[in-house]
């Protein structure tokens, strides 16, 4: 059976955040994100793809330094995958293509912030 899920992050650095509940909540600063500056805002876009399909969507992202898939479930009974990807705003064009080259039978879903996201996943945002 293929893995569930995994977490790509390339040249990820922890930083400790003070939170008003828990001041042990670690923030993720992509090189991505400090490079783009203060104004730069992730989302998260959701895409559906055959299982057997989902390596080429990741290999397509690679050439994307501010992308990356954050999340890779298995859909029941359906043979296929669904990719949490994470982008900056000012890629979402480039990604979306790239994805829709590669992939022509995926299924593009959802895009939001990654702060709704980590809510939608009981974690707290920290930033």
């Amino acid at each position: 059976m293929a893995y569930a899920a995994y977490r790509e992050m390339v040249g990820a650095s922890l930083v400790r955040v003070p939170a008003a509940s828990d001041a042990s909540v670690s923030r993720v600063l992509p090189g991505a994100a400090r490079a783009a500056g203060a104004g730069a805002q992730w989302l998260v876009l959701d895409v559906t793809v055959p299982s057997c399909d989902a390596f080429v969507v990741r290999r397509a992202l690679a050439g994307c330094p501010e992308a990356g898939i954050v999340r890779c479930t298995p859909r029941p009974d359906a043979r296929q995958v669904r990719l949490e990807v994470r982008l900056l705003s000012s890629c979402t064009g480039e990604v979306m293509h790239r994805i829709m080259d590669s992939v022509p039978g995926g299924e593009l879903g959802t895009l939001s912030s990654w702060k709704a996201y980590l809510q939608r996943h009981g974690l707290q945002h920290a930033g």
